[in-house]
Order: C-alpha cells, then structure tokens, then sequence
C-alpha cells in the first residue's frame, strides 16, 4: 500500500496490517462511512457558498458533482442558473 507523507513507515505498517484482516463487510462500510463524510463535508461548503439556499437546493447542488444537469433537471425540476450553462455533465 502507498504510504501517506505525514505517517511515519511503522505507523503505515499497522494500518496495512488492520486494513488487511478487515472483512470485506467492514471494508464496504469503512468506504460508505468516508462518502458519507465527504457528502456531509461539502454540503457544509454549498451551505456556505450559498447561504440563502434551502436544504433541497443544496443537495441538488450537491448531486450535479456526479449527475449531468439535464438529468437533474428532468427528476427534481430545478437546477441552479449556472448549471444550465454546463449542459455537457459534471
């Protein structure tokens, strides 16, 4: 496995080991637990960004990261005035 720059080779070497006797359960969940963060971590920067949008707004926003805006125009009716500029996909 690649080891991060800021850890040091016995601390990586654990982390290999822990990461190897992981289930492939555990593994998936590990992973879905990391998208959930990431999900929850830039709905707090759209927040930001856009502070006078709604929650619904906001992961609209959110879901044209991944999906082309045609697309989430025709399921959710509404996509922000730029996506409409940006009709190739994300």
């Amino acid at each position: 496995m690649t080891r991060a720059r800021d850890t040091s080779p016995e601390i990586q070497a654990r982390m290999d080991d822990a990461y190897r006797r992981m289930t492939e359960e555990q593994k998936f969940a590990r992973a879905m637990g990391l998208s959930a963060m990431l999900r929850a971590l830039t709905l707090d920067h759209l927040r930001e960004q856009h502070p006078d949008e709604t929650e619904r707004q906001l992961k609209i926003r959110l879901l044209l990261r991944t999906v082309s805006a045609d697309v989430v125009e025709k399921a959710f009716g509404w996509v922000p005035p730029e996506a409409k500029l940006h009709r190739d996909g994300p």
